[in-house]
């Protein structure tokens, strides 16, 4: 195996010393360099019809996928990095289908490094997204991923109290949607019927539909050292990878419709542990879908 080591300054002397599994090449911009360019375009990602931009070191370039070429694309981005720093490529049909398709709730996605579930689809000033839990996720410009698709930017966060929640922002309208993983849909969110004995449906990416009760309304636990208030404690199974998968009942028996009443924060030995919805749509300033 040969290992290529890129460098800005001259690399002639390294190469008569090295060994011959190691060559130096030299580049005209550094990864660091590339990497504060990458950022300077994603902070104008809306006005230009931006979706992602990747280092692509074997090339010493950016690859800056974009959703649809306006007249000025390449103008308005040469304003912003050199001209011969990126790569333009165009969203295929293939890339926008895979990215649709799979935004529904109780699905699997990265972010921040660490796997989540999406709960339910939510408004932040009009804009669609979806709710997922907070802890773990450090950053506050994280991004959410499906494998290499980038779903969402991550717009809100708490971590205190009685909410362990995220919003992603998604980037087209029909992304998002009150579909279930585990088959139907819901048909709101709300705090009715969080009453001890209710029978519960939680959908999660790693256990899938999990079954259980309300054994408490309201209670206070700790999430990642963090203490969080007003949880609702079913007898679900659930495991790491379920966070902020939605918690569901049915309203009026089990011939109607489904609600989704809380997100899933933790588990152990003593049940799974929720943030409800309708507080989480408070704090963070959420509408309905």
């Amino acid at each position: 195996m040969i290992f290529f080591i890129l460098l800005t300054h001259n690399v002639s002397e390294y190469n008569k010393s090295c060994t011959n599994d190691v060559i130096y090449e030299k580049v005209k911009y550094s990864h660091v360099y590339l990497i504060e360019q990458s950022k300077l375009v994603m902070e104008h990602c809306e006005e230009l019809n931006v979706e992602s931009v990747a280092v692509l070191d074997s090339k010493n370039k950016l690859v800056i996928k974009y959703i649809e070429e306006g007249k000025n694309l390449e103008k308005e981005l040469n304003k912003l990095i050199p001209n011969d720093i990126y790569i333009l490529s165009e969203i295929t049909d293939t890339e926008r289908y895979v990215s649709q398709s799979t935004l529904v709730n109780g699905t699997g996605f990265v972010s921040d490094g660490g796997g989540y579930t999406i709960g339910f689809a939510a408004r932040l000033n009009g804009e669609p997204g979806f709710v997922s839990s907070a802890h773990g996720v450090d950053s506050d410009s994280a991004n959410a991923y499906i494998g290499i698709n980038k779903i969402g930017d991550l717009r809100l966060k708490q971590f205190l109290n009685d909410v362990d929640a995220s919003f992603y922002l998604v980037h087209w309208n029909d992304d998002v949607s009150k579909l279930l993983s585990n088959g139907g849909s819901y048909h709101a969110v709300s705090s009715s019927f969080i009453v001890e004995g209710q029978y519960v449906i939680q959908h999660g990416a790693k256990t899938g539909k999990a079954t259980g009760y309300i054994t408490y309304t309201s209670q206070a636990g700790y999430i990642d050292d963090t203490l969080i208030t007003d949880m609702i404690i079913t007898s679900a199974d659930t495991q790491e990878g379920d966070s902020g998968g939605p918690l569901t009942c049915y309203v009026g028996g089990t011939t109607a419709y489904n609600n989704v009443i809380g997100i899933l924060n933790g588990s152990n030995s003593g049940g799974s542990a929720y943030t409800k919805a309708t507080n989480i749509m408070i704090k963070l300033g959420l509408t309905e879908y």
